[in-house]
């Protein structure tokens, strides 16, 4: 009996812990700002603000794009101006490892 107790502990600690890695579109929601890239250019770190739909990115003059979020990628879709991903690090921090002018670790700094 106690190994039936057991095993059901650790399907459902399993079960909580996949549940915490897997995100959705509203804990995403925020403003996120570059943090290990200088932009000459820019008086401001590049910044992204997520709302339920859409991504805003200030490095792409203010436009809205639609994103998804799907096996731990941010996709953003901004047609032919912009299509890019972002790793999620955690629900705090994604990263964007090939899209030039977008590259770089971005941590939400507000909600």
């Amino acid at each position: 009996m106690t190994k039936l107790y057991l095993s059901a502990a650790l399907a459902l600690l399993l079960a909580s812990c996949d549940a915490l890695t897997k995100f959705t579109d509203t804990s995403l929601k925020g403003t996120y700002r570059q943090i290990d890239k200088f932009r000459p250019f820019q008086q401001t770190a590049a910044t992204i603000q997520f709302t339920t739909t859409k991504a805003t990115m200030s490095a792409a003059y203010n436009q809205s794009f639609d994103y998804k979020l799907e096996d731990g990628y941010v996709y953003i879709d901004g047609g032919d101006i912009l299509k890019t991903r972002f790793k999620v690090i955690s629900p705090d921090t994604i990263r964007n490892e090939g899209t030039p002018g977008f590259e770089g670790t971005y941590v939400r700094v507000s909600q």
